[in-house]
């Protein structure tokens, strides 16, 4: 049986797709937040979270750090989750439901490379 947090959390996901579809972004966008979401969200269950109010910057960064370190998903890839959780925050945020973004103050790294040359 579905929580009142997951409930709420599924009824979020869902408007926010459909806000991404009415400003027309890109298939893959959609794909994207759909994928990210969900695995954001049972993070979040499994370190006690209960609601999406209740997210910090620390409990976003472990996320990250867990991705990269534990799943070890690439530089690009954790780029895009980080763009998809920042822009959810975002939506979020406009409307009232939270009080400040969380991922606003995160910046990830570049990933550093070699010149084409070397």
């Amino acid at each position: 049986m579905r929580t009142r947090a997951a409930a709420e959390q599924g009824s979020l996901l869902a408007a926010y797709l459909e806000q991404l579809r009415v400003c027309r972004y890109s298939d893959s966008a959609l794909r994207q937040a759909a994928h990210v979401l969900p695995r954001f969200f049972a993070h979040l269950k499994e370190q006690g979270v209960p609601e999406l109010c209740a997210v910090s910057e620390a409990h976003l960064v472990c996320f990250l750090h867990h991705l990269k370190q534990e799943c070890r998903l690439s530089w690009s890839s954790l780029h895009v989750f980080h763009r998809v959780l920042r822009g959810f925050f975002a939506f979020l945020e406009k409307r009232s439901l939270i009080l400040r973004n969380p991922v606003a103050g995160i910046r990830l790294p570049r990933e550093r490379r070699l010149p084409s040359g070397v």
